[in-house]
């Protein structure tokens, strides 16, 4: 029989299937395949151009004072001086743009270092999602094929060889999800908290890539409140109130960046970013109906 299934301990193995030894690098492989089918070979060298240009010139507006005037982590700028004369304004939370400016203090101001640097963080989430499906799955066929399938999406290819930071936080999210997967299965402490700091770097970068923590909080607070949720009634969180403070924690850190962002932006030059939301009830009667 190809396959051998115990239900009851949700293991499914495939001898066919499943070569965990060699999927990392048959899809290392096709990344391989689909970085000069896609022409990044070429797209590498460009500078910022299509879609969302300006906020590319943006990234590396700021990665670039970072390189040439050394500004301290939590003082980025623009080249768009704004009505201070200073050009300090922040939106994301600066840590790539940063690591790339160290990186050109290394090897010199080269773009392609910074698309590089994108390119690399996309394909190591891509790599633990690979390894999450394959092991929940057992399967490491069908595991390459969604894997490869997701990275054919038009947004995540443009983005992934890009300036922008949306593809690595959902990259980091990737990772996340792994070590949660891995806290699971092994019920060590320490992979739950290496999910919180990845699910944490993700959502600096960017805020929506929080939202499998959200779900997860949700279910943790079903399983305090004794709801079952898991087949079986098993419980995901083995330690319900010290891992709860630790996603408090982590959400008290991401709100301390934006309060600190927000504060940051007023003090200096606010509106060329966006840090927070635009409520309809702020609008009047006319620009709701338009």
């Amino acid at each position: 029989e190809i396959y051998q299934c115990d239900w009851s301990s949700d293991v499914c193995s495939s001898d066919l299937w499943h070569f965990p030894k060699y999927s990392l690098w048959i899809f290392i492989i096709l990344f391989a395949w689909l970085f000069f089918y896609y022409g990044f070979h070429e797209i590498l060298f460009l500078r910022p151009q299509g879609i969302h240009q300006w906020r590319q010139c943006d990234c590396l507006s700021m990665t670039l004072n970072y390189f040439q005037d050394g500004n301290p982590f939590f003082q980025p700028s623009i080249h768009n001086l704004g009505r201070d004369g200073s050009g300090m304004t922040v939106s994301d939370f600066p840590l790539l743009y940063y690591l790339v400016a160290q990186l050109w203090k290394v090897f010199g101001y080269h773009e392609f270092i910074y698309r590089m640097v994108t390119l690399g963080i996309t394909l190591t989430g891509l790599c633990f999602l690979l390894k999450l499906l394959e092991q929940s799955m057992k399967d490491s066929f069908w595991a390459l094929g969604f894997t490869t399938l997701f990275y054919t999406s038009p947004i995540i290819v443009y983005y992934s060889n890009n300036f922008l930071v949306n593809v690595p936080a959902l990259s980091l999210a990737f990772i996340a999800l792994y070590f949660f997967w891995r806290y699971y299965k092994t019920g060590e402490n320490h992979q739950f908290y290496w999910s919180l700091l990845f699910f944490l770097l993700g959502g600096l970068l960017k805020i929506t890539s929080m939202l499998s923590l959200m779900a997860l909080t949700g279910i943790l607070l079903l399983e305090v409140l004794n709801i079952p949720v898991l087949r079986g009634g098993r419980k995901l969180f083995r330690k319900p109130q010290q891992q709860f403070l630790a996603i408090v924690l982590v959400f008290l850190l991401l709100g301390s960046w934006i309060l600190y962002a927000y504060y940051y932006n007023k003090t200096h030059n606010a509106g060329f970013f966006l840090v927070g939301i635009l409520p309809i009830w702020k609008l009047d009667k006319d620009s709701i109906q338009t």
